[in-house]
C-alpha cells in the first residue's frame, strides 16, 4: 500500500513540475522559447527581421539576469537549509584586549 501510494506522490510531483516549466518557458523572456515567439511575431510585423546585434544583445542580457536571479534564489534556498544555517550566522567577534598603560620607569638616584 504505501508503494502505490508514494509512487502516486512522486508521479503527481512530476506532473506539476512539467508544467510549472511550461508554463516558465512560454514567458516572453527573449532567453526562453516565449521570447523567441515574440521576436518572430515583431518580425512578423515589422516586416523584416530584427537585426543580430539587438537580438545577441538582448538575449545574452536576460541570460545573466535569468543566470543572476536562479543563483539569488538558491543562496536563499541554501541559507534556510538547517545545516547550512549555522554556517552563515556564525557571527565572530573579535576583543581587542586593552593593556594596562605601562608607567615610565623611575630613576633610581
Amino acid at each position: 500500500m504505501y508503494v502505490n501510494l508514494d509512487y502516486r506522490l512522486a508521479l503527481s510531483f512530476l506532473v506539476l513540475l512539467n508544467i510549472n516549466l511550461a508554463i516558465i518557458n512560454i514567458l516572453p523572456i527573449p532567453v526562453l522559447d516565449g521570447g523567441h515567439i515574440l521576436m518572430s511575431i515583431i518580425e512578423k510585423i515589422r516586416r523584416r527581421p530584427l537585426d543580430i546585434r539587438f537580438i545577441e544583445y538582448v538575449t545574452t542580457g536576460f541570460a545573466v539576469l535569468l543566470i543572476s536571479f536562479m543563483l539569488y534564489v538558491s543562496f536563499f534556498d541554501i541559507k534556510r537549509i538547517p545545516l547550512f544555517r549555522a554556517m552563515f550566522n556564525n557571527t565572530m567577534q573579535i576583543e581587542q584586549s586593552v593593556q594596562p598603560a605601562e608607567t615610565p620607569p623611575v630613576p633610581v638616584k
